[in-house]
């Protein structure tokens, strides 16, 4: 009986065993397949382009309203038509609730050539660079969006600097000497209403009631400045594109001849340059005059000696 009884127990406990054993290969190969199934999906989301590379997680607005952030972006870009690209991306910034605070278009040139094509005509040869600088403002929970339409414009990106300043403190201190200002301020205005002193004491006071109020506007204006830096975020493009040829046809002007006279008078100036040149040469001759007396010593001693030689020989 006992026996039949153990035997029982060990059939059921083989039972559960592989019971879980099944159940736990199946948990395996679900996950596997969920993981599988997860796979094309990571790699699509991983694609490198232009919008992944000019946005960040930087450009994102942040959840944290507590916290007063100062984000802007720089960009340096190639286009294929940088007037062109310029205008778009104003449109765009118009369409996200923000404004262009400066943009400039300008000409680069490199080179001119001026090839003569006719008698009277020219064909002159322009090669120049367009770039365009442009200064926005946009509000910074569009900063993303607008920096992922812009990509679409960008050909070749050479830059990118996007930065998150925590102006929190800042913005807070700015706070506090309001509110200092101001407390102090009306402090000073109850103890002038309370007492009435000599002209001395209250020009004191109303300098020292100047210099609060004062102080409290400055902190004031701070805190709008860093209010609308916090809000309306700055982005600095500069867009440039590859270099263009111009072509005109301009009338060809012949360059100008030195003045020359006739032959005549070329001649006599000839004849007078030549007198002068010789008057000259004998000047030169008259200050060597003792070279001539040397040189004439010199051959009447090689005479003498040349004399005293054939009488030796005879």
């Amino acid at each position: 009986m006992h026996t039949k009884t153990i035997a029982c127990l060990l059939i059921l406990i083989a039972l559960l065993l592989n019971s879980c054993g099944n159940s736990n290969v199946d948990h395996q190969s679900a996950d596997r397949a969920e993981s599988a199934a997860a796979t094309p999906e990571t790699a699509e989301d991983v694609t490198a382009d232009n919008a992944s590379i000019v946005s960040s997680y930087i450009a994102k607005a942040g959840t944290d309203s507590t916290k007063k952030i100062i984000k802007t972006a720089d960009l340096k870009f190639k286009s294929k038509d940088a007037v062109k690209t310029t205008y778009n991306i104003e449109d765009l910034v118009r369409a996200n609730g923000g404004f262009v605070e400066s943009s400039e278009i300008s000409k680069t040139q490199q080179d001119e050539k001026l090839v003569q094509t006719t008698r009277d005509s020219a064909l002159q040869i322009i090669h120049y660079v367009l770039q365009s600088n442009v200064t926005l403002r946009v509000p910074q929970y569009n900063l993303d969006t607008l920096l992922k339409q812009i990509s679409n414009h960008i050909d070749f990106l050479e830059s990118r600097n996007l930065t998150a300043e925590d102006a929190t403190l800042k913005y807070f201190a700015e706070e506090l000497r309001q509110k200092r200002a101001s407390r102090s301020q009306n402090r000073i205005d109850s103890l002038q209403r309370g007492k009435r002193g000599d002209l001395s004491d209250n020009v004191s006071a109303e300098n020292a009631r100047y210099n609060r109020q004062l102080s409290a506007d400055e902190a004031l204006l701070n805190k709008i400045q860093l209010d609308d830096k916090v809000n309306y975020s700055t982005v600095h493009l500069h867009i440039f594109q590859d270099k263009k040829e111009f072509k005109t046809t301009v009338p060809f002007v012949k360059s100008i001849n030195t003045y020359k006279p006739d032959f005549g008078l070329r001649f006599i100036d000839a004849l007078k340059t030549g007198w002068y040149l010789f008057l000259e040469f004998v000047l030169i001759l008259t200050r060597l005059w003792w070279l001539l007396f040397v040189a004439i010593g010199i051959w009447l001693v090689v005479k003498m000696l040349q004399k005293i030689s054939r009488k030796k020989r005879l």
